[in-house]
């Protein structure tokens, strides 16, 4: 694990999921994408929320609190706290606008699923002048605790490429 604290605090670990819990991911997200025809009808972008095989697939590796321990700073939050997952597809060429993170959000994680090579996060200082690019790498996680106007960050996929992502956020309040 890295412990990173420029251009804002951020933690890098390889190899985050054990093997057996990847390989699943990438099956089931795969599977997912199929299902849905992702890409074959002009979509760019597709989101799968948790569903009880995916939780199944996570039930000993959900985003847990014990990460704070590594953030001074973050956003405030009381016992009404849940983790939010997804599985994001996208299809490029593709770029998400540059962002600090949606306030509800106290923590996030991003970890790199496939192909083998891809784009992995960019990172902005708080004046919002690049500052590097995560390397992407299968099973690599990206972690990070949300403040406004800090936590510049976007990513892209080049043309003619894909990336899959799982993302997990503790969260303040509920989704609707």
């Amino acid at each position: 694990m890295e412990i990173l604290k420029e251009p804002w605090p951020h933690l890098v670990i390889d190899d985050y999921y054990p093997e057996d819990v990847f390989q699943k991911l990438i099956s089931y997200s795969k599977q997912k994408l199929k299902e849905n025809q992702f890409g074959s009808d002009g979509t760019f972008r597709m989101r799968f929320e948790r569903d009880p095989e995916l939780d199944e697939i996570l039930s000993d590796n959900i985003l847990s609190e014990e990460y704070f321990k590594y953030f001074d700073n973050h956003r405030e939050y009381d016992s009404s706290i849940q983790v939010y997952t997804e599985i994001s597809g996208i299809i490029g060429p593709y770029k998400y606008k540059l962002h600090s993170e949606a306030s509800n959000k106290i923590m996030s994680l991003v970890v790199y699923l496939g192909p083998e090579q891809g784009r992995g996060t960019r990172l902005y200082d708080k004046d919002k002048v690049f500052f590097k690019e995560l390397e992407w790498k299968p099973n690599r996680a990206f972690i990070f605790c949300g403040q406004d106007d800090v936590t510049w960050h976007e990513y892209l996929c080049d043309k003619g490429t894909f990336r899959i992502t799982i993302n997990q956020f503790i969260e303040q309040g509920s989704r609707e």
